[in-house]
């Protein structure tokens, strides 16, 4: 079963022989490392102009929630935290440390995420190019007469990974034009397409290999 979760056109595009490596800082792993040592440092600077009198945990966390760009959607997990954790005449030193805490976690989940990701993802190379199939597939995609799309390069690469017999399915996240026309991809493939949240929703300890 091959995952697809984003391809993007433009600069770091598949074409552009993007360098994909587990040693690399780049990519969303390097990304969000980047933002959480920005945001740490942002939030350390803002909480030097309070004085131990004007520090709660609700300032702790908006400083936490401006500076670190949380989402909407895990801002009460964010406010729970800090109510939760510091006392209500905390000082500076305390919400540094519960800061810490907090990045510390974020990195180190995702480090262990990424090392799990990384025993059991396989790397493939095309045993051949397959232009009449990569073609049709981008014609039935973009609906127009382009080289190269980005779905359908994964498909094309699924499809010659099924001929070899060690994927039969693409699982994506994304509900569009590959999922729309996942009847038409199988008469071209051979490959079944899954939307993720149809196959796996509500599944937390195992997702197949």
């Amino acid at each position: 079963m091959l995952y697809e979760y984003c391809v993007k056109n433009g600069r770091g595009a598949p074409e552009d022989d993007t360098n994909i490596g587990w040693d690399s800082r780049d990519g969303i792993y390097g990304r969000v490392r980047r933002k959480l040592r920005k945001g740490k440092r942002h939030a350390e600077l803002e909480l030097r102009r309070y004085d131990t009198d004007d520090l709660t945990p609700e300032k702790v966390s908006e400083i936490f929630i401006e500076k670190f760009e949380i989402q909407e959607a895990v801002v009460d997990k964010v406010e729970n935290y800090f109510s939760q954790s510091l006392d209500s005449d905390c000082d500076i030193k305390e919400a540094r440390e519960k800061i810490d805490e907090v990045v510390n976690a974020i990195t180190t989940t995702a480090a262990e995420r990424k090392s799990e990701l990384s025993q059991r993802t396989k790397c493939h190379h095309r045993s051949q190019d397959h232009p009449a199939i990569e073609h049709q597939l981008c014609r039935l995609i973009y609906h127009e007469n382009v080289e190269y799309g980005p779905d359908a390069g994964i498909l094309t690469d699924a499809h010659d990974l099924k001929s070899r017999g060690i994927v039969s399915k693409v699982v994506t996240g994304d509900k569009g034009d590959m999922y729309l026309n996942s009847k038409e991809i199988k008469a071209i493939t051979g490959v079944t397409v899954l939307y993720l949240k149809d196959e796996f929703a509500g599944e937390t300890t195992h997702i197949p290999k």
